[in-house]
């Protein structure tokens, strides 16, 4: 099967997209991809990205974080790096997410997620 991908469409000028933002839409799009049998794995997906098969479970695994959590990222109401958000990701409890994500220092000041 023909994998094709659409080049993402430019921030406006001046406006530069977080990358962890960037890294959570992808995550969205590769589960899309796996749902509607684009691809058939993980491995497969990280073979297509020429990246190892643990970028992408660390990728994947922004996927786990809290919807609230999420929606503060990709709507840009906070931009904490990748680096300290997916410690965070890694947490099972939504509530131990939300604490964690309030204890980061660029949110702390911003109060993003109640």
């Amino acid at each position: 099967m023909k994998v094709t991908y659409a080049l993402p469409t430019k921030a406006p000028a001046g406006e530069k997209v977080p990358r962890v933002a960037r890294l959570l839409a992808l995550a969205h799009k590769f589960q899309g991809m796996l749902d509607r049998g684009e691809v058939e794995s993980m491995a497969e997906l990280a073979r297509l990205g020429r990246v190892s098969r643990a970028r992408i479970s660390q990728v994947m695994d922004l996927l786990m974080l809290a919807p609230d959590i999420q929606e503060a990222i990709l709507c840009g109401r906070a931009t904490p790096t990748a680096r300290l958000v997916l410690p965070i990701a890694g947490r099972a409890a939504w509530s131990e997410q939300r604490q964690g994500w309030r204890q980061l220092p660029s949110i702390a000041d911003v109060g993003a997620v109640a």
